[in-house]
């Protein structure tokens, strides 16, 4: 397991013993982004949740395979309803495959469709499509949570990176600073309440 990088050789694996050593590879230029930012005072909080919870990930046997990492619709080339392409592997890791699942459950389905009623259907179709391919290891919804606080931290990068060109009003940009941090908070105690049952 583990990211790829470049050599004069071409592209060689930096492995890693445990799949959550992996994910904090892809994840801590995210966190170290958001230092000089207006997130920098949550980074201890995250690396703490990250350290506290990351057994969650490592706690489970699987056959790493090759993780896109970025799997949404812009990355996909469709004809005729079918899927003929994968493109942008730039960002590719080996880990488990449910991690582009819950990639793909958030980017198609959480984020499109505006109604719990609307996305759990799809979100069924979802995953029993992925059912077909393979079986979901037993504390997939437990990963998932963690996944999610994961690409919470994305987003609280893309924001402090890109913000300026979205909003100009410093109140509104407060709000939303806010906003994310609540998120990241609230998953950081889903994360907790997930250790307690």
């Amino acid at each position: 397991m583990g990211n790829f990088y470049h050599t004069e050789q071409g592209l060689k694996l930096e492995e890693k013993e445990v799949w959550s050593d992996a994910l904090f590879d892809s994840m801590g230029h995210h966190l170290s982004g958001l230092e000089d930012t207006v997130f920098g005072s949550i980074i201890d909080e995250a690396e703490n949740a990250f350290e506290n919870h990351r057994h969650l990930v490592d706690d489970t046997d699987f056959e790493p395979v090759l993780v896109h990492e970025d799997f949404r619709p812009g990355n996909l080339i469709v004809k005729d309803n079918e899927i003929k392409a994968v493109i942008d592997w730039e960002r590719a890791l080996v880990g488990h495959s449910e991690y582009d699942l819950f990639k793909a459950e958030r980017d198609f389905i959480d984020l499109k469709f505006r109604t719990e009623k609307t996305r759990e259907k799809y979100r069924g179709c979802l995953i029993d499509g992925y059912r077909e391919i393979r079986e979901l290891e037993e504390g997939w919804e437990r990963r998932r949570e963690f996944y999610r606080f994961i690409h919470i931290l994305q987003d609280l990068r893309v924001f402090a990176d890109k913000h300026s060109e979205w909003i100009d009003d410093p109140e509104e940009i407060e709000k939303a600073v806010e906003h994310f941090k609540k998120k990241l908070r609230d998953q950081i105690q889903q994360l907790k309440e997930i250790e307690q049952k």
